[in-house]
C-alpha cells in the first residue's frame, strides 16, 4: 500500500518528537554536552528543537488564514505566563545591581529568560497531532533510558555522579535526577480511568525503581506525594469500589515485592581512592546510618541564605547572587529572594498558583500533579527554573491543557489535528 504525503508528514514528526524528546527529558542532552558531542550549548539546542513546531503552527495560521490557532494557546494560558514573564523581567533588571553573579559569561542572568522563551515555544508542541498522541510513549522511554543510566551509575559508579556513592545517571546529581523522573511520572499517568491501569502501574514501578537507585530522600518524599495524588482521583475521587479495592492491594504488593527483589542487585559498594565504601543504598539495606553528612550541609546553607535575606529582603542581592554562596540553597525559594527579592519569590510563587488554577478549572489532572511535584520539589531544589524538563513539560501541559474537551471547540481541535 502506498504511503499518502499526509501519512508520510506524520512519521516524520512522531519520528521528529521521539529523538527530541527522550533526548531531553532523559536529561541525556547534559551529557552530550559535556562530552561535546553537541556543538551548542543544550539550552540553544532546546530552543532549536523546538521552532519547528513554532513554524508548524505559524504556517498552519497562514494557510488557514486564522491568525488564533497561533494566538489561541498564548492567550488561554496568559495567567501563569504573565507570572513567568515577570520572572524573567526582574532577573534581567535586577541584574544591574552590583552583587549580581555574572561569572561563566554570564549565562545564570539570562537562563530565566531562556527558559521563559523554551516553555512559550513547548505550548505548540501539542498543536502537532501524532507528536501529541506520542507523547506517553516518548515520556516512558526517556524514563527508561534515565533508570538505565542509572545503572551504569551503580555498576560503574561515578560514571556519570558526581558523588561517586550515590547513582545519579545523566543529570549527574542525584536529587536532580529524582525530581526529573517524579515529574516525568505526574506528568503522563492516566488519573482518569480513559486507558488500561497496567500502563499507569508500569510509570509507577520504572519510576519508583529509579528513585530508589537515587537513594533521594526529597524524591522519595516528592514520590510518595504523586501516589496519593493518583491514588485519590482514581480509587477515592471516582467513587471507591471493591475491585478498584483489589486492584490497589495488588498494585501495593507487587510493587513493594519488586522493589525489595530488585534492591539487592542495585546495592554495589564503591571503591573511593582504594578502599572499599558502602553506598546510601547499602547502609540502608544493612540498617545502617544513611545520612552522609549532607542534612548539616543543607542547614548550613539554610542559615547562611536567611541571612543573606536578612541583609536585602525587598530586593536581593542581584540575579545568580545565590552562585557566589559557599553551599547553594538547595531551595528555589530561598534562591529566587536571595536573588530577586520579593519580586523574584512571589513572581515564583504566583507562576505556581496560577498555573494550579489554570489546570484546576480545565480539571487537567496531570497538569495538577506536575505542579504538586513542582512546588515540593523547589523546596529541596534551587534550579527548577533553568531545567529543561521542568520547562518543556511545563509548556506542554498548558498546550495540551488547552485541547481537552472542556476548554476547546470540536472545530479548534479538528484545525489543530490539520497536518
Amino acid at each position: 500500500m502506498r504511503m499518502t504525503y499526509r501519512q508520510l508528514k506524520s512519521g516524520v514528526w512522531t519520528v521528529y518528537g521521539f529523538v527530541v524528546f527522550t533526548v531531553f527529558l532523559s536529561v541525556a542532552d547534559q551529557q552530550l554536552g559535556k562530552q561535546r558531542i553537541i556543538p551548542i550549548p543544550p539550552t540553544s539546542l532546546a530552543l532549536l528543537c523546538l521552532l519547528p513546531f513554532v513554524v508548524n503552527v505559524f504556517l498552519r495560521a497562514v494557510a488557514f488564514r486564522d491568525v488564533s490557532t497561533l494566538i489561541a494557546p498564548i492567550k488561554r494560558n496568559w495567567l501563569p505566563l504573565s507570572f513567568f514573564g515577570v520572572l524573567a523581567f526582574s532577573s534581567l533588571l535586577l541584574s544591574m545591581m552590583p552583587d549580581a553573579f555574572w561569572g561563566d559569561g554570564g549565562k545564570w542572568i539570562f537562563l530565566i529568560s531562556y527558559g521563559f522563551i523554551i516553555c512559550v515555544a513547548a505550548i505548540f508542541v501539542p498543536s502537532q497531532g501524532s507528536v501529541r498522541a506520542s507523547l506517553t510513549l516518548y515520556a516512558f522511554c526517556a524514563l527508561c533510558l534515565l533508570l538505565y543510566s542509572m545503572w551504569i551509575d551503580i555498576e560503574y559508579p561515578g560514571t556519570y555522579s558526581t558523588v561517586v556513592a550515590r547513582a545519579a545517571g545523566f543529570p549527574g546529581n542525584s536529587n536532580f535526577a529524582a525530581l526529573v523522573t517524579v515529574m516525568l511520572c505526574a506528568s503522563f499517568l492516566d488519573y482518569d480511568s480513559s486507558r488500561p491501569r497496567w500502563i499507569n502501574f508500569t510509570f509507577l514501578t520504572v519510576s519508583l525503581l529509579a528513585v530508589v537507585a537515587t537513594m533521594s530522600r526529597s524524591g522519595m518524599m516528592n514520590l510518595a506525594a504523586l501516589f496519593l495524588f493518583y491514588f485519590y482521583f482514581q480509587y477515592v475521587h471516582s467513587g471507591v469500589k471493591l475491585r478498584k479495592i483489589g486492584e490497589l492491594v495488588v498494585l501495593g504488593v507487587g510493587l513493594v515485592g519488586f522493589v525489595v527483589f530488585v534492591l539487592p542487585l542495585m546495592s554495589n559498594d564503591v571503591s573511593i581512592d582504594g578502599k572499599q565504601n558502602k553506598t546510601r543504598l547499602s547502609r540502608l539495606l544493612q540498617n545502617e546510618q544513611v545520612d552522609d553528612g549532607s542534612t548539616e550541609t543543607r542547614l548550613n546553607a539554610v542559615k547562611d541564605s536567611i541571612r543573606l535575606i536578612d541583609e536585602s529582603p525587598i530586593l536581593g542581592h542581584g540575579t545568580a547572587h545565590a552562585r557566589t554562596m559557599d553551599e547553594l540553597p538547595h531551595n528555589l525559594y530561598l534562591a529566587q529572594w536571595i536573588n530577586n527579592g520579593l519580586l523574584g519569590l512571589l513572581g515564583y510563587i504566583g507562576l505556581l498558583v496560577a498555573a494550579m488554577y489554570s489546570f484546576t478549572i480545565r480539571r487537567y489532572r496531570a497538569g495538577q500533579a506536575f505542579i504538586v511535584v513542582s512546588l515540593i520539589g523547589s523546596f529541596f531544589s534551587h534550579n527548577i527554573l533553568e531545567q529543561r524538563p521542568f520547562l518543556m513539560l511545563f509548556g506542554i501541559h498548558l498546550g495540551l491543557s488547552t485541547l481537552s474537551p472542556a476548554t476547546v471547540s470540536s472545530r479548534e481541535r479538528n484545525v489543530s489535528d490539520a497536518s
